[in-house]
């Protein structure tokens, strides 16, 4: 190999070296911050136990990262982390995420309204952790969203439309305090939609009877709401796999 080739090789190798220690260096960063903003239980070890400045962030506990050293997943299920995940949070920094597990906190104050910023969002769960104050609607636009669970929080309002989020297949509000009424626009063109769970709110008006038709539904959850008046047209003869 002549000498310029090696060099030209050696100089290709360096400048991958130094921009995924870049990398690491930024997502260590952004990891840090948001440990810094909330209060938790230093044993847990669905916490943020083991993340500091000295071990590489992809190996701390309850993170994920790609090959290229971005983070990817964060699962703090159960980690007795509590306070407030504001507007600007480092959080929403980390934008290659597809996968936010934050189920059974002790978070406070209302689910914020920038998970827009994190467009690669496949799985979102944020149930059971103490949220209050009005549905984020910028949830709906989260386009890549498979998995959406929001159940058992204090909120307000009424449920935005999903018609986007062409890729969801689960959405659980159940427990939610949600009131107003659906629309057929609700959840219109989710093809992909198996499971819906909306019991236990304060949803009323009448029950669209395209829900009973979205074509992959599989578990549909209506209980205790204060919906009234007929459902027109409906055959269940094409959806021996319904359930609810």
């Amino acid at each position: 190999m002549a000498l310029s080739s090696l060099l030209i090789l050696l100089f290709f190798v360096f400048f991958i070296l130094f921009v995924d220690g870049q990398y690491l260096d930024d997502q260590k960063k952004l990891l840090l911050e948001l440990k810094s903003e909330f209060k938790f239980n230093s044993s847990n070890p669905n916490s943020f136990v083991n993340w500091n400045e000295t071990s590489d962030c992809c190996e701390w506990n309850n993170v994920g990262c790609n090959d290229s050293g971005h983070v990817i997943s964060l699962d703090l299920t159960s980690g007795s982390i509590s306070g407030i995940i504001g507007e600007s949070s480092a959080l929403f920094q980390l934008t290659y995420l597809l996968s936010l597990y934050l189920p059974r906190n002790d978070f406070t104050g209302e689910i914020p309204n920038q998970f827009h910023r994190l467009p690669n969002l496949k799985h979102l769960d944020l149930s059971s952790s103490g949220f209050v104050g009005p549905f984020p609607s910028t949830l709906a636009n989260l386009t890549e969203l498979v998995y959406l669970d929001l159940s058992a929080n204090f909120l307000t309002g009424s449920i935005p439309s999903f018609h986007n989020c062409k890729n969801l297949k689960w959405i659980g509000l159940a427990l939610t305090n949600l009131s107003g009424s659906l629309s057929h626009l609700h959840f219109q063109g989710l093809t992909n939609l198996s499971v819906l769970d909306l019991s236990y709110n304060s949803l009323n008006g009448t029950i669209p009877r395209h829900l009973f038709v979205l074509p992959s539904m599989e578990a549909l959850f209506l209980s205790n709401n204060q919906f009234n008046g007929p459902i027109k047209e409906i055959s269940i003869v094409d959806h021996s796999t319904l359930n609810g």
